[in-house]
């Protein structure tokens, strides 16, 4: 949810999205034409936030082979491996963001009063990208600079996207300063809140 909230991505383009796409020396992501909808290639600036994220993933396990050129960012924190649907994980968060008790049947479905819960709960995945569009404009961003996320049409050059965020991020003020230094409990408990 940071990842969509910090870039805007689509979340086939954040499960797709493997380790060399990922440029820490250029502060960017690229996303590649075959992985995104319109069919065009992305490089999309990194806030703090979501650089904060990625080294958090980088460096939190154990088992360093899910961290290779080819592995998958968000993929399986042991193999690296691509995570094809988080339908389940999506569920549990906007039960719990809401006070509601995550409640599964024997075959992991929900439970009929845990999905009621769910369909009251009017939240999808990608309203996250609206948001994200929405937030980068209220901190200052040039509409120009947030259609680029989504826009096959429109180009731009990367240093004018770069400088744009950094605005961005200066509006936004020391939040992300917080959010670098926190541990994943605190990111996590950051996300649900968002979610209300």
């Amino acid at each position: 949810m940071i990842a969509a909230l910090e870039t805007s991505c689509r979340i086939g383009e954040l499960l797709s999205l493997q380790w060399h796409q990922v440029r820490f020396d250029l502060n960017e992501i690229h996303l590649e034409p075959r992985k995104t909808k319109p069919r065009r290639s992305r490089h999309l600036p990194m806030t703090q936030r979501f650089r904060a994220l990625l080294d958090m993933r980088k460096t939190a396990a154990e088992n360093k082979k899910a961290y290779r050129p080819e592995a998958y960012v968000f993929g399986d924190d042991e193999t690296g491996e691509p995570i094809t649907s988080i339908r389940t994980a999506w569920q549990t968060c906007r039960l719990k963001a809401f006070g509601f008790k995550v409640e599964r049947d024997n075959n992991g479905k929900l439970t009929p009063e845990s999905r009621a819960h769910l369909k009251a709960i009017n939240i999808r995945f990608h309203d996250w990208r609206r948001t994200a569009g929405s937030r980068f404009m209220a901190g200052g961003t040039s509409p120009h600079y947030v259609q680029r996320t989504t826009s096959r049409y429109l180009k731009f050059d990367q240093q004018g996207m770069h400088n744009a965020l950094k605005a961005f991020e200066k509006a936004r003020g020391g939040e992300d300063t917080q959010i670098a230094n926190a541990d994943a409990t605190t990111a996590t408990t950051d996300a649900q809140k968002l979610l209300q």
